[in-house]
């Protein structure tokens, strides 16, 4: 199990919280996020850190139809980039707590194709907390949606499939709702990191 497992617990199929009882918001918020899961703040941040996460939350705020194109260069690594993206939250935390984060502060590049919060909500129970219980399963299935080099939303549109470090090779299709990998769809897109490129999907990609 998890080291913090007992910190963790799986979505909460009716508020899409980790049991707060907030309702499951439908677009990416500035505070707080759909599974509860709060990341420590450094108490010190120089006025320029804080004026650049701040420009990059408000861009992500206007990000609310499928496939929408965030084309925000961040300034910080896919992890950090990650944890101000108050919609995949959750994912953020697996992938700290698996073990992946110190891979994804390399140097990369890399791209993450990052189930949203609700995404992890509409697992089965049963799915989500054996996941939760193994986590080298876990783990594996994280690896499927992270990708070697930074592929945007216009690389994207050239390709047939995506190979993920798990192993497992998605086909990717471009449609008039936007662009999916395997049967999940982007929902956000283009979020630009210094070591690669962060898309939002709305489902889990299981292999």
């Amino acid at each position: 199990m998890l080291q913090s497992e007992k910190h963790m617990s799986a979505p909460d199929k009716h508020t899409g919280t980790g049991g707060s009882g907030k309702s499951t918001p439908q677009h990416i918020i500035v505070a707080g996020n759909s599974c509860n899961r709060s990341l420590p703040v450094q108490s010190k941040q120089t006025a320029s850190g804080i004026f650049r996460k701040t420009a990059f939350i408000l861009a992500l705020v206007l990000l609310t139809g499928p496939a929408a194109k965030a084309q925000m260069e961040t300034g910080m690594d896919i992890v950090e980039s990650a944890s101000q993206f108050a919609q995949i939250q959750y994912f953020h935390t697996l992938i700290v707590e698996t073990g992946l984060e110190d891979k994804l502060r390399e140097e990369g590049p890399f791209t993450i194709f990052a189930p949203t919060n609700q995404a992890f909500n509409d697992l089965p129970k049963d799915v989500m907390e054996g996941l939760l219980e193994n986590p080298d399963e876990l783990r594996d299935i994280l690896r499927a949606h992270i990708s070697s080099g930074t592929m945007l939303s216009d690389d994207l549109a050239t390709v047939e499939n995506i190979p993920t470090f798990q192993g497992t090779v998605f086909e990717v299709k471009q449609h008039e709702e936007g662009i999916s990998i395997g049967d999940a769809q982007l929902v956000a897109a283009d979020v630009v990191a210094t070591n690669g490129a962060i898309h939002a999907i709305d489902k889990v990609l299981l292999p």
